[in-house]
């Protein structure tokens, strides 16, 4: 999805007009870079958290001529999604909140084509029951 077609989300979701909507991604977008730059986590429950999380120099090697050496230590952004988004983008979400998942019992993992009838792999090549 485009920034456009986000923004355009954003108002038809929201009831704003595409204006207010940009202005209140970029200043969604603003605040989170503002933040971040100086090292706060941001945390929006049900949503997901962005963390700032800092990587220590370490040893490396120049793959082309073998050498060792040095990769400087960096900072890099990490976004870890919330229940809410998580059962959103599985399809386990209700509309008062989240749904318990209900575990089910795994199938016996099937094999079968064109050289004979399908074999349970559990049972180690002994015939599937059918």
């Amino acid at each position: 999805m485009s920034k456009d077609d986000f923004i355009a989300l954003v108002a038809e979701t929201g009831a704003l007009s595409k204006a207010e909507a940009g202005r209140a991604v970029k200043a969604f977008c603003d605040a989170v870079t503002a933040a971040m730059e100086q090292g706060d986590d941001i945390k929006l429950p049900g949503f997901g958290s962005f963390e700032v999380q800092e990587r220590a120099a370490r040893q490396g090697r120049n793959l082309r001529t073998g050498e060792p050496l040095v990769i400087a230590a960096s900072k890099a952004v990490r976004f870890s999604a919330g229940r809410n988004l998580k059962a959103a983008v599985s399809g386990t979400a209700e509309q008062g909140g989240v749904a318990a998942a209900q575990p089910q019992a795994p199938s016996a993992p099937q094999m079968s084509g064109e050289w004979g009838p399908a074999v349970d792999v559990r049972r180690r090549g002994k015939k599937a029951a059918a």
